[in-house]
Formats: C-alpha cells, sequence, structure tokens
C-alpha cells in the first residue's frame, strides 16, 4: 500500500541503479548521494534518530519546575530550558515533514545538505500554497493532507479523528514555527543568552475622559505569568545602516511547552515509522496515538501568551542618519610621513 503512495523519479534510464546513487532535492538545489548501498545507508540514519530526546528535556525540566523547595533561579532555568527546546523542536520536526516530502529514500542527504535558510524556503512556500519539489504521488497542500499520508496504513474507523488532530496540531506547529515573535525570542535564547528571564505583568485602564488619569480602581490584569522573558530587537531606518531599538516581552506558560515537546517527539516517531515502511524496513514499528481525546490543543491550552513591545522614544526625523562611509571613517587611521 505505501508505494502506491510514492512515485519513481528514475525516468531517465541512463541514471545509475538506485542501490548506488539516489538524486534529490533541498528545495530546489539538486543533489546526488552515492553508496554502495545509499538504501541501506539511508535507513541506518532513519533508525539512529533518538525520537525521545524532547521528551526527556520536557519530563526533565518539568520535575525541576515542580520540585519542593527549589529556588526561583532553578524553576525560571528549567521553563528556559523547555521554552529553547521547543523551537528546536518545531526545526527538527518540520525539517522531517519536508525532508519526508521530498526525499523520503535520501533523507540522509536531505538532512546533511538542508541550511536553515532552505527549511524557512519551503516553509513559506508551502504556507504561500506554492508548488514545492516532491517525490509523493499524492499532492500535498496542507497537513491534513501528510497527516493521510503518514498514517495510510492505519484503520481508518478506529483513529480517523486522531489522525486528523495530527494534522491540526502540525498546523498550529507551523503557525509557531514561522511567528517572528517567537523567532525573535528564541534568537534571542540560543545566541548570547540575551534576555531577562520572567514574566510580567501587564495592566490596561481607560480614563473617564481625555486628558485624566487612570485611577488605581480602574487598572485591570490582562496578563500575568511567572514565566517569559524580555529582550531587545532592532528596527532599520529607511534601509541605512541606522537602526533603533525596541523592548519587546513575552508572557507564557512552561506547561504549554511540556506538551509540545511530548507532542513533537510523538510527531518524529509516527514520521520515522512512515519512513521505515517505505523504505522497506523489516524492524518491527508501530504509530503512536496520544491517550487524551483534544491531544492537539494541549500546547497552547494555558491562555497566557501575551508579547508587548516598547517602542523606542526617539524621534528619527529629527536624528543625523550616518551613511556606511561615516561609520567606516572610524576605522580608518590616518597615515603618517
Amino acid at each position: 500500500m505505501f508505494c502506491a503512495l510514492f512515485i519513481n523519479i528514475m525516468k531517465n534510464k541512463q541514471l545509475p541503479p538506485k542501490q548506488f546513487c539516489i538524486p534529490f532535492v533541498v528545495n530546489e538545489k539538486a543533489y546526488a548521494f552515492w553508496d554502495n548501498d545509499i538504501q541501506e545507508l539511508n535507513l541506518r540514519f532513519i533508525n539512529q534518530i533518538d525520537s525521545e530526546y524532547f521528551e526527556y528535556i520536557a519530563q526533565l525540566n518539568l520535575s525541576l519546575l515542580n520540585g519542593e523547595g527549589n529556588e526561583k533561579k532553578t524553576r525560571q532555568h528549567a521553563a528556559m530550558n523547555m521554552r529553547i527546546a521547543y523551537s528546536q523542536g518545531l526545526e527538527v520536526l518540520f525539517s522531517f515533514i519536508f525532508a519526508a516530502i521530498q526525499a523520503h529514500d535520501c533523507i540522509i542527504g536531505w538532512f546533511l545538505k538542508y541550511r536553515n535558510q532552505d527549511l524557512l524556503d519551503i516553509a513559506e512556500k508551502f504556507r504561500d500554497g506554492k508548488e514545492i519539489y516532491t517525490k509523493l504521488a499524492l499532492p500535498v497542500s496542507n497537513f491534513r493532507d501528510f497527516a493521510n499520508i503518514v498514517f495510510a496504513g492505519v484503520e481508518r474507523d478506529r483513529y480517523s479523528k486522531k489522525i486528523e488532530q495530527f494534522g491540526y496540531l502540525w498546523n498550529h506547529f507551523f503557525k509557531d514555527f514561522l511567528d517572528e515573535k517567537i523567532d525573535k525570542e528564541y534568537n534571542s535564547l540560543k545566541h548570547g543568552l540575551r534576555v531577562e528571564m520572567g514574566g510580567r505583568q501587564y495592566l490596561m485602564g481607560l480614563p473617564e475622559f481625555k486628558g485624566k488619569p487612570v485611577e488605581n480602581q480602574q487598572w485591570r490584569v490582562v496578563s500575568q505569568s511567572e514565566f517569559g522573558t524580555a529582550f531587545f530587537i532592532s528596527e532599520q531606518i529607511d534601509k541605512t545602516p541606522n537602526h533603533i531599538v525596541h523592548r519587546h516581552s513575552r508572557n507564557w506558560h512552561p506547561e504549554n511547552y511540556f506538551h509540545g515537546l511530548m507532542l513533537i517527539s510523538t510527531s518524529i516517531k509516527n514520521i520515522l515509522v512512515l519512513l521505515n515502511k517505505i523504505n522497506g524496513s523489516k524492524k518491527d514499528v508501530n504509530y503512536y496515538f496520544p491517550n487524551d481525546e483534544y491531544f492537539s490543543e494541549l500546547p497552547w491550552a494555558v491562555a497566557n501568551t501575551v508579547c508587548l513591545t516598547r517602542h523606542s522614544t526617539i524621534d528619527t526625523n529629527k536624528i543625523p542618519l550616518l551613511t556606511k562611509e561615516d561609520i567606516l571613517s572610524i576605522y580608518q587611521t590616518e597615515e603618517t610621513d
């Protein structure tokens, strides 16, 4: 049944036997991987993947988060570990999804050659409904289509609702993966840990009439969390070398990331089952279905994620913008006789 889902790209008879060479693309870049048994090498690569890593990170840090007597900083570090792992997990998950779509028979090649920009380009094309190169015989225009391919050999009557939930889950994960604010926070964390840990309390209030200060009793809490980050982001001025700096903050709850990490692991496990089956593995593999009836909603169940940007107060219309030459002149030394 799985063979019917895929096409053979070896249409040109002059191409070498697939046992020795597998051509494929990453985004739109063409590659060919060679080995004495490239199919066996591909399966070996697939089966060395540790699909339980993100579960381990989630469970380890949840125990630190909920451990009695743990200091506030320990709890913050545990929450931060889950936050970093969540974005890392999303990258791994969508790498596997798009590798399966583009090069199911050479996953090893796709992973060795892709770069972050390739993954982002493919993701944006997929989001915008643009065509991407694929070896799949069936069209994949959304994650529901992909879920139907992943679980092609499953009893539809028994698992149809859970299969549908996986499509919904991956679509929601995809929105987080492409969310610019989430990405900026992740970059601030992984490149230099340049964040202030901890959540914020956000208040909102309206004065009775214009010009009158808001009374204390009129302020209302719109978001409050022990966990979150505050970090700086830059904004370019008119395509020049000049930038201004804003302070951005996000409130979130680590429980959401715990469930996200658990479901990322489960998703990767199921994609690896598909890859084993379609690559002719003799390994006994089984699909994984969460017990929770509404598992696809768990990573966003605690609705406490709020973002706020405090914009720079400098008036960009009143500052003398510097040119590239102005800036480089600082580094130039005067020649002396």
